[in-house]
């Protein structure tokens, strides 16, 4: 039995090595942004295939050392096939899926039969041998240079956990409430030049709605990028702290500890923040906290990045449509007029909407999943962002109608972007993509002149004129970086 052990041990570790490197590298590429235990799940499912791959392929070959050859080269197939047929399709571009699948089998069973019926036992230990040791160096590699990632992970998620205070003070008896203060924000919004401009689009239900209501509203507006968490953190600060190549953890803290919370609180302003997915530290409104697991900003967790580089990516879907869900329960809850707080509330709402993946169209009804990211054909952002509109429209609605004697800011972060697919990448210009919406509702008897201001001296702009603060506006930085047309 020891002896057996022997045999089998260094050829099982070189199976595991290579099923697992892949998985490994992803979470050591975002090891900043993610805890190790959500690659976990991938690790184990990788050891189990690569297992029964060399388990079917020790029945076949009777040799243990070519069994782990051949089990490796069939591991790297299966967990990196994006990248090979990537390589196929750019030699025959006509190629799709399934005929890269047969073309990468078939070669790969050649390699294998090559490997039992010409190289020597002993050869096979020796490859095995190097496999171990260079896929092993890959992993310790790769860990080492993660660990300023991981240590900045756990620094955000120490800080936190700190305990906040975002308690309601009370009003000195006698005292009238505050009027309520409401922040919308819905990602990737465009402003009405773009959706004029690029999509042929006169976004005529909001513009109605904000000038029968007296919003003021500016055309001219522009951020200092087109990067969310760059742009929000700032918002979230009211000051430019941070840039597009500040820390992805250091820029999670300053959001969500940022110093609009703390000024409305000591304004005495409860803060409440209701959001779609995890970005702002926020909830549900049946006060659940949306999953904790690192995503993109169109919901792909480090399973799904995986996942669609494996063989199976087709078949693999990210769970889009709870982004969608998420959306809807904010918007059902703060479109009841018993939802709305009596007076002193700082409520922020963050919706990742009409931001990418496409989901669904302008009357809410799914869309095929492989035209998710499809920038292409305009009807898909156009259709989910006039959705969001309706969505947007119902809250405002609520608002204007039982809570008058309040303040909104209605902002996006930045406009419409553009997306890839099949190589083809739209390139809005960057003073169209930093272009957000921006528009304020004060009362309903108040205008403000924000035209031409950021978000971020929107504002400051509107906190001068409710506290009496000496805010400054500040010179609007840029982040504008090459862009390429592919």
């Amino acid at each position: 039995m020891k002896e057996m052990g022997k045999k089998l041990g260094l050829p099982i570790l070189a199976v595991v090595l290579v099923s697992v490197f892949p998985a490994i590298f992803l979470y050591c590429q975002n090891a900043e942004e993610a805890g190790f235990g959500e690659i976990l799940p991938v690790i184990g499912g990788c050891i189990g295939t690569g297992l029964v791959l060399f388990a079917l392929l020790l029945a076949i070959t009777r040799s243990a050392n070519q069994a782990g050859v051949i089990a490796s080269i069939f591991a790297g197939i299966i967990m990196n096939f994006s990248l090979l047929e990537k390589a196929v399709r750019w030699l025959f571009s006509s190629l799709r899926y399934w005929h890269v699948v047969p073309i990468v089998l078939v070669v790969g069973l050649h390699i294998g039969f090559l490997v039992f019926k010409f190289i020597p036992r002993d050869i096979s230990t020796d490859i095995v041998k190097v496999v171990c040791l260079v896929f092993g160096a890959l992993i310790v590699i790769n860990c080492g240079m993660s660990v300023p990632g991981v240590l900045s992970y756990q620094r955000a998620k120490n800080e936190l956990s700190k305990p906040q205070t975002n308690s309601k003070e009370a009003l000195p008896e006698g005292e009238e409430g505050k009027p309520n203060i409401y922040l919308f924000i819905f990602d990737e919004y465009a402003n009405f030049p773009q959706l004029q401009e690029y999509y042929n689009y006169d976004n005529e239900p909001l513009m109605s709605f904000l000038t029968e209501n007296n919003f003021s509203v500016s055309y001219t507006s522009h951020n200092e990028s087109y990067m969310t968490p760059t742009v929000l953190t700032n918002l979230m600060n009211l000051e430019y702290l941070v840039t597009d190549e500040t820390d992805t953890n250091e820029r999670q803290v300053l959001r969500q500890q940022g110093k609009l919370f703390s000024l409305m609180e000591e304004q005495g302003y409860a803060v409440d923040i209701l959001e779609s997915f995890n970005f702002m530290g926020g909830h549900l409104p049946e006060g659940d906290t949306a999953s904790e697991d690192a995503a993109t900003m169109d919901g792909a967790t480090l399973v799904d990045l995986f996942m669609q580089q494996t063989i199976v990516y087709p078949f693999w879907e990210t769970n889009h449509p709870a982004l969608i869900d998420n959306a809807l329960k904010v918007v059902e809850y703060m479109s009841e007029p018993d939802s709305l707080p009596e007076s002193d509330t700082f409520t922020l709402v963050y919706l990742d909407l009409p931001h990418a993946p496409f989901v669904v169209d302008e009357e809410g009804n799914a869309i095929p999943v492989t035209q998710s990211v499809n920038w292409v054909d305009k009807q898909y952002y156009l259709g989910q962002l006039k959705f969001t509109t309706k969505m947007m429209l119902q809250m405002l609605q609520n608002i204007v109608d039982n809570d008058p004697h309040s303040v909104i800011i209605l902002q996006s972060d930045h406009g419409g972007r553009g997306g890839a697919q099949e190589g083809f990448r739209i390139m809005f210009p960057y003073e169209v993509k930093t272009n957000p919406l921006n528009a304020l509702y004060i009362y309903g008897t108040e205008q403000l002149d924000i035209e031409g201001l950021s978000s971020v001296n929107t504002l400051r702009t509107l906190l001068n004129y409710l506290w009496r603060t000496d805010y400054e506006m500040l010179p609007v930085p840029e982040n504008q970086k090459e862009e390429i047309v592919e």
